[in-house]
């Protein structure tokens, strides 16, 4: 069994899974930057989890999660921060990483 962060955003190769807690935010988009810029609203899950399915969308991504219509934050648990820890996450496809050991 490979184990996987549940959280975040998981490239699929068809597109990318944007998932976040947020119990306090009424609505949560997903924020696409670069080229073709782009916002999308999460639909709100089990559990406060809100997720949305972005096809086309890969790693090297740019976002940021934006609550109420009004907060941009970036991803709790993103694997990748190139501008620190306020700046637009980045989709990470942890399966692109080739181990070189076996630890």
């Amino acid at each position: 069994m490979t184990w996987r962060l549940e959280l975040g955003a998981r490239p699929t190769g068809e597109g990318t899974l944007f998932r976040v807690w947020t119990p306090l935010a009424e609505t949560v988009a997903v924020k696409l930057l670069g080229d073709a810029p782009q916002t999308v609203s999460m639909g709100r899950g089990e559990e406060d989890i809100f997720e949305a399915f972005v096809p086309g969308v890969g790693a090297g991504a740019d976002y940021f999660y934006l609550l109420d219509g009004e907060r941009e934050r970036p991803d709790p648990v993103s694997r990748s921060q190139l501008a620190g820890v306020h700046g637009p996450s980045r989709v990470v496809d942890p399966d692109e990483f080739k181990w070189t050991d076996e630890g």
